[in-house]
């Protein structure tokens, strides 16, 4: 991945389903992605509560492509799940610096979702004051921001989380979400 702007940039769709394996058959069977299950995700909730999720990470129709399943705990996963059912839960967007680009959203009016993992110095809930949030920020964590008018939340990931996915849970599938289209000729008024 190339990144020629400091705007963040779209890195993946992340869905949240009930049941991880099928959506991972269909979309094989449909569209011939190719998907990884990874080993279980043991995560915190924003309480530091613990729980686990089934990770599925892939290539699909030109992107990459993340398949959670909650298993266990108060995820922002079950969260979405609960509220919404199946389907695309958030937009992750690569930023090169995650704890500016978390303070920069929340600045503006996002709302803090997870950060994940976090310093573990304070309990964070949604209503946290900024500083508390960036100081729970870590350079290699990621941030779920949901911005207000709904839609899906976004996940700011940065160098380290790009890094693992793309150099350890998708290697080796680049040719599969590596993709560009074709150019296409000025449309003439």
């Amino acid at each position: 991945m190339t990144v020629l702007t400091d705007k963040p940039v779209m890195h993946h769709l992340g869905f949240v389903v009930s049941d991880a394996d099928e959506l991972a058959n269909a979309y094989t069977s449909l569209l011939g992605a190719e998907f990884r299950l990874m080993p279980p995700y043991k995560v915190h909730s924003m309480a530091g509560e613990e729980a686990e999720l089934r990770v599925y990470y892939g290539a699909i129709a030109g992107s990459i492509a993340e398949i959670i399943q909650p298993v266990s705990g108060d995820t922002p996963h079950q969260q979405w799940l609960d509220e919404h059912g199946d389907g695309v839960q958030h937009l992750g967007l690569y930023v090169p610096d995650v704890v500016a680009a978390t303070k920069d959203l929340l600045e503006k009016g996002g709302e803090i979702r997870w950060v994940y993992p976090n310093a573990g110095v304070v309990q964070l809930t949604f209503d946290s004051p900024l500083a508390e949030v960036v100081a729970e920020t870590l350079p290699g964590s990621l941030t779920y921001v949901h911005a207000a008018g709904g839609g899906p939340i976004l996940e700011l990931l940065g160098p380290p989380i790009h890094q693992g996915v793309v150099g350890g849970a998708v290697a080796g599938l680049d040719d599969l979400f590596n993709t560009t289209f074709p150019a296409v000729e000025p449309i003439q008024q």
